[in-house]
């Protein structure tokens, strides 16, 4: 932590990037699946998935997004999506956006995009104000 993200950046170690915090409904008010609909189940211990038809309608809070309730509505949304939950922990924090800005190899980067020519920023996307909210060291 002595080593901050700046300092990578000036010893040509990450890149820089930009922050976008976009504001949606279901990421600020959360939402409902109706009545009838078939959702996909998963157990939670064993990974079993199955599909299940609601009887009754399912609200969910904002805070439940990716964890107990998937959006893909939301995913389809926002392109690309870092962060997608609340992360209380500055540095798990650090550690994620670590990935994003770390330097890539041109060719590396081009076997994912083939027509970049090389990493010169990274975008951090934050639909559920992750950038904005009190976190808790470490």
């Amino acid at each position: 932590m002595e080593y901050t993200h700046d300092d990578a950046v000036a010893d040509g170690i990450n890149v820089g990037g930009e922050v976008y915090r976009i504001l949606t409904r279901i990421s600020d008010e959360g939402s409902t699946v109706e009545a009838g609909r078939w959702v996909g189940k998963m157990d939670k211990l064993t990974r079993e998935q199955w599909q299940e038809k609601l009887d009754e309608e399912l609200a969910y809070a904002p805070q439940q997004l990716d964890r107990d309730v998937v959006s893909e509505s939301q995913m389809r949304a926002i392109e690309i999506l870092l962060f997608m939950r609340q992360v209380r922990s500055r540095g798990y924090f650090e550690q994620m956006r670590g990935r994003g800005t770390r330097v890539i190899q041109p060719d590396e980067l081009q076997a994912v995009t083939a027509d970049a020519r090389h990493k010169t920023h990274f975008v951090l996307i934050d639909a559920v104000g992750l950038t904005e909210a009190d976190m808790i060291e470490p």
